[in-house]
Formats: C-alpha cells, sequence, structure tokens
C-alpha cells in the first residue's frame, strides 16, 4: 500500500478519543473479571505495508485469562473500527501486570 492509499489520518496519531473509547470498551465486555491497567494504540505498518493497529492490552486477573475469547477478539472490535472508519488490521498482545513491569510497558 503506497501512502497516498493510507487513510489520511494513518501514521499521525490521530485515532481520536473515541476510536479508543470503543476500543476499550470491547475490552472490558470481553474480560470483564480481569482489571485493566492500560490499554496502548499505536498505529503501524504490516510486513507488506498496510496500516496495522498494534493494541497492547495490560490487565491483572485472580481468575486467569481466558485464551478463546484472546483468540476472538479480532472479530469483535472489527465493527468498532468500521463505526470509525478505521481500515487498520488490529494486532491484539496480552500483557499480565508483571510482565508489563519486566518489559516496562508500563512507564
Amino acid at each position: 500500500m503506497s501512502a497516498s492509499d493510507r487513510p489520511p489520518n494513518f501514521g499521525r496519531g490521530n485515532m481520536g478519543k473515541q476510536l479508543e473509547a470503543a476500543i476499550e470498551k470491547v475490552i472490558r465486555e470481553d474480560f470483564p473479571d480481569a482489571k485493566l491497567l492500560a490499554v496502548k494504540i499505536k498505529e503501524d505498518e504490516g510486513f507488506d505495508g498496510d496500516p496495522i493497529l498494534r493494541i497492547t492490552v495490560i490487565f491483572q486477573t485472580t481468575h486467569g485469562f481466558d485464551p478463546k475469547r484472546a483468540a476472538g477478539i479480532v472479530r469483535r472490535i472489527r465493527p468498532a473500527l468500521r463505526e470509525n472508519e478505521v481500515d487498520a488490521f488490529p494486532v491484539f498482545s496480552f500483557m499480565s501486570k508483571k510482565d508489563a513491569e519486566i518489559a516496562g510497558a508500563l512507564q
């Protein structure tokens, strides 16, 4: 994908609070037992040059984390992206609080 084919706001950090809130809402609904500590969203490009959103979810839970729910979150987040006219593909990473502290992702 060439620069002229990308959405006008791609790569400028202009996702908007509405999109960020919509993404966080879906995550909270999907993982009601987890305490969300942070949801970090970064615009990027995939290896093929297409736009992607790197979404890092940092959580704390005592009930465990359901990997089956995590595996299907892309399907559930796509409607929120379409509503906000975002064509970028979401790429999720999930980190526990402990792992995030080790990686320095909570700073």
